[in-house]
């Protein structure tokens, strides 16, 4: 794995287990590896108690799109909380949209399990 997604990866896997960890599921959210090589967090405001989730990921993919295209990131990523079906059973996830400039969106499942005092990550 390049060393650009696993930074995107092992953050994203954090910050998903504190929200886990602390209020049981998450909204939208983003990082991207900027200009220096670092993990910036990204975030976005929507009016309101409780925002549409497909209205902040949509703010979120066009802010990455033009930091992208501005050269500001080199990559970057939406995680959204999701049940996935395995047969007949539904597994909690963590959707990972990555973005490339000029590269069509990857996606990559993150299947975990909440434990008493932490999360147990399940990569495919």
């Amino acid at each position: 794995m390049n060393i650009n997604l696993e930074k995107i990866e092992n953050y994203i896997k954090g910050q998903s287990e504190v929200f886990l960890l602390e209020l049981g599921a998450f909204y939208p959210f983003g990082c991207a590896i900027n200009k220096k090589e670092e993990v910036a967090p990204l975030g976005g405001y929507i009016e309101g108690d409780n925002p549409s989730i497909l209205e902040l990921i949509e703010l979120l993919k066009n802010n990455i799109t033009e930091k992208l295209d501005d050269g500001e990131y080199s990559v970057a990523a939406i995680a959204v909380n999701v049940m996935v079906k395995k047969g007949n059973v539904n597994i909690d996830a963590i959707e990972v949209s990555i973005f490339e400039k000029d590269k069509l969106c990857n996606k990559k499942y993150i299947e975990y399990e909440v434990k008493d005092r932490y999360v147990e990550f399940i990569s495919n």
